[in-house]
């Protein structure tokens, strides 16, 4: 699937680390770029100046909305599903640029795919919903038969006979007594 490059920027990038000692740390200065693939989908990914290594791989995100940081001119926060390790991971970047340029131009880039993303997820809510109430339709009653096609034709459902289970009737008979001859006495 072929991506096309909608914005290119060196920047410094921060993770939030959470885990150990709820600091920020360096993950890495280089490229940052936001690519658009064929379906509307904007995904984010950096690379670090010398090793190339990928320290930065994540989609736009609907709800992920970017903030500023207070503390640092050009610098913006988001929170994503960051990829770049190969595992999915709940991660806060915070994205430095040099320039007052590149960062408003970031923020209005990014604004663009998630509401790309927004249009996306709305059509894919509607199609299973859509999905959902044909699936119901589909669904043949229990006296009912499915509609056949023969020939081409569609015939209209027929109703089929209700029958009823009845337990089988045993007519109790009298036994059957043979004549005993009595036995003379002596």
């Amino acid at each position: 699937m072929a991506e096309e490059v909608v914005f290119q920027s060196v920047s410094k990038l921060y993770r939030f680390d959470n885990e150990v000692d709820n600091e920020w740390k360096e993950r890495g200065t280089g490229e940052l770029v936001i690519l658009k693939n064929e379906e509307g989908y904007y995904r984010i990914v950096a690379r670090r100046e010398q090793t190339l290594k990928i320290c930065a791989s994540f989609y736009i995100h609907p709800e992920g909305k970017l903030s500023k940081n207070p503390t640092q001119k050009y610098t913006w926060v988001v929170s994503c599903n960051d990829f770049s390790d190969e595992v999915s991971k709940l991660t806060l970047f915070a994205l430095r640029f040099k320039t007052e340029a590149d960062f408003e131009k970031f923020s209005t880039i990014y604004e663009e795919g998630r509401e790309s993303m927004i249009k996306i997820t709305k059509a894919l809510e509607e199609t299973a919903e859509t999905k959902e109430v044909e699936e119901k339709k589909d669904e043949p009653k229990e006296t009912e038969q499915a509609e056949q096609v023969e020939g081409g034709e569609k015939k209209e459902a027929e109703k089929e006979p209700v029958v009823e289970e009845k337990e089988p009737v045993v007519e109790e008979k009298e036994p059957v007594v043979e004549d005993k001859k009595e036995v003379p006495a002596e």
